[in-house]
């Protein structure tokens, strides 16, 4: 079962890839990661990382349930997009749009705020 669910991730992932029409070296430039991991990826022998989830909805506003599900479209519509940034965030709603701007142009930035995010999640649940 598992197996069955890693290979559909994958060809869905793979379709993805070729429907942006990149290679698997072009998608390892653009991601860090490299080509024969993303191969394994969409082989289904590899399970993908949220970070590279991330990446596809930030950069290509990749729908992650489609990936994960095969539910939905595979990419969001800007509709859904818009409607994720109209969430009230109080008197936060400058910060919180100065952060997502970061996330969305620098690699580095997003890396950091996902590994403190999943650090704080983990003592959260412990």
């Amino acid at each position: 079962m598992i197996g069955t669910h890693l290979n559909e991730i994958g060809s869905r992932v793979k379709k993805i890839r070729t429907s942006l029409d990149l290679t698997l070296k072009q998608m390892a430039e653009k991601t860090g990661l490299s080509a024969g991991f993303l191969s394994q990826i969409e082989k289904g022998i590899k399970r993908p990382s949220a970070i590279y989830l991330f990446f596809l909805l930030v950069e290509h506003k990749v729908n992650i349930n489609w990936i994960l599900s095969g539910k939905g479209d595979i990419y969001l519509t800007e509709n859904l997009v818009e409607k994720s940034r109209a969430f009230d965030f109080g008197g936060d709603r400058e910060a919180v749009e100065e952060m997502l701007h970061d996330l969305e142009q620098n690699n580095h930035v997003r890396h950091s705020f996902l590994s403190f995010y999943y650090t704080l999640k983990k003592t959260q649940e412990s």
